[in-house]
């Protein structure tokens, strides 16, 4: 019988790791700069009783290298994060969320990392989010994201990104 499995087994066993720092900058209302825009949008608020359960927010979030949210920082941004928030229970105050980082900087650039959890609402101490998969420099991978509140006012929450995951690199298409 003629097998339709070829390849490298050896490919998947090579693992690479990354580990990066950097910080997510929310913007309540928009402000000059490279991470300056609005960063988040209500999509949905269907329950009045129950004012969180129900809401849903899309968020086009930049990873920046410097934690300052001033529009004069000097912050590069590393990365952006896309997804979706959902508030998935009324008695907790936690969001289910699935976003994907794309990263824009040279070295990863169009590479993606799948990121999926429940994130509290208060991020004072760390929280992680679990690293389910990835594209372009990073796929197969699988890790964790931690995420912490470094300064929250009524305008901007900073949030101090930590990533570390393993990968394992493989051609960027079929032969």
């Amino acid at each position: 019988m003629e097998s339709y499995y070829g390849g490298d087994r050896g490919l998947l066993e090579r693992k690479e790791s990354l580990s990066l720092q950097g910080y997510m900058v929310y913007r309540i209302s928009p402000v000059p700069g490279p991470a300056g825009a609005i960063t988040q949008v209500e999509a949905a608020m269907p329950n009045p009783q129950y004012p969180w359960w129900g809401q849903i927010l899309v968020e086009d979030v930049p990873l920046v290298t410097d934690p300052d949210p001033s529009p004069s920082s000097s912050g590069s941004i590393i990365a952006r994060m896309y997804g979706l928030d959902v508030q998935v229970n009324p008695n907790i105050e936690a969001w289910k969320i699935h976003h994907t980082v794309v990263f824009e900087d040279d070295r990863y650039k169009g590479s993606t990392l799948e990121v999926t959890g429940l994130l509290p609402l208060d991020l004072s101490s760390w929280s992680q989010m679990a690293i389910v998969g990835g594209t372009g420099q990073f796929t197969l991978a699988q890790g964790v994201l931690y995420a912490k509140t470094i300064s929250n006012d009524s305008e901007t929450q900073v949030v101090d990104i930590r990533i570390t995951a393993y990968y394992t690199p493989l051609p960027l298409h079929p032969n």
